[in-house]
């Protein structure tokens, strides 16, 4: 089992504090029970405990001497037949409280509308086994 970001916050607070109270839940049915959990470390989210401990860590981001962001790493990890994934967005996310009640076609437009640019940033850097995700969240 593969809990998402964002997992239980609103009944336990975080993120980590949801997946490991329903993963409790879930190994007293199946003892066998898997669970995977990751943090994408690229992209920090503030529904994460480990946030705020991350934000004071700039040591840890994926950048370049010069601060900008390492788009270099992610085309020699590509070049070396690593898979790399870019994760677009359509200038909204699903933890933004105004699209809450806006039609899913309306958002698929908007999406629609609005993929030129982060798929262009993808094209720049993309390498073999370069993969790119676009959404507003899950649906």
């Amino acid at each position: 089992v593969c809990f998402e970001k964002g997992h239980g916050i609103n009944v336990h607070g975080s993120t980590e504090k949801g997946i490991e109270a329903d993963a409790a839940k879930l190994k007293k049915i199946n003892p066998d029970l898997k669970v995977i959990y990751y943090w994408n470390t690229f992209l920090d989210y503030p529904m994460y405990d480990a946030h705020e401990v991350y934000a004071q860590h700039s040591e840890w981001w994926l950048r370049k001497l010069d601060g900008s962001l390492d788009m270099e790493n992610m085309m020699e990890a590509g070049m070396q037949g690593q898979i790399v994934i870019m994760k677009g967005w359509p200038g909204f996310n699903w933890t933004e409280k105004e699209i809450k009640g806006i039609p899913h076609e309306d958002l698929l437009q908007k999406a629609r509308d609005n993929i030129t640019y982060p798929l262009a940033c993808f094209l720049v850097a993309a390498q073999p086994y370069s993969y790119f995700c676009y959404s507003w969240g899950w649906l």
